[in-house]
């Protein structure tokens, strides 16, 4: 099948100066970006909104979407979710933690990582923090399939699997050393 045209298509999400931290998008025409300065955009399929605050929120890091009416953003330790009109007052999700990942299978469970944990949410609140085991550094991406699968790599060529407690962890030699992303 051929690639859409528009994918040659470029948009900024807010000035130049912003950077674009995440970005989910959950149909071809719904799209969620969040900036490092706690804003966040949605896209429509033609363009972007004006970026707009996420409640109280100074630093977004990663969203996650799973339907037009369901995302979860992350940063400093806080989640916020969006039910496609509005974000939700922030939450503490790990207190101890910069939070830089999160992937959601469901609104219901959702797994936010951060320098050496992870947490997750059951729709109802935040676990506690569970260390990751990952001994190469912090995570540099998390994808989940279902609540209960999920893998999470790290800066240093690591990644754990996740099926309701941490399993296997594996070493991988990447050429860069890094795995930055995971889907």
């Amino acid at each position: 099948s051929q690639l859409s045209p528009r994918l040659n298509m470029t948009y900024h999400l807010g000035s130049r100066d912003d950077q674009t931290t995440g970005v989910s998008c959950a149909t071809r025409t719904f799209c969620v970006g969040v900036l490092q300065d706690g804003q966040a955009a949605a896209f429509d399929g033609t363009g972007w909104s004006t970026p707009g605050d996420v409640g109280s929120l100074t630093r977004l890091s990663s969203v996650s979407c799973m339907s037009t009416t369901s995302c979860m953003a992350v940063g400093r330790g806080q989640a916020v979710a969006f039910n496609g009109i509005a974000w939700a007052p922030p939450v503490l999700a790990d207190p101890a933690e910069e939070l830089t990942g999160v992937s959601c299978a469901a609104m219901a469970s959702c797994l936010a990582t951060g320098a050496s944990t992870a947490v997750r949410w059951d729709g109802a609140g935040w676990g506690a923090p569970v260390e990751t085991g990952l001994a190469g550094g912090g995570p540099t991406a998390v994808s989940c399939s279902t609540g209960d699968a999920c893998v999470v790599t790290d800066q240093h060529g690591s990644a754990a699997q996740f099926d309701g407690t941490w399993a296997q962890r594996v070493r991988f030699d990447p050429p860069s050393g890094m795995i930055d992303n995971v889907s």
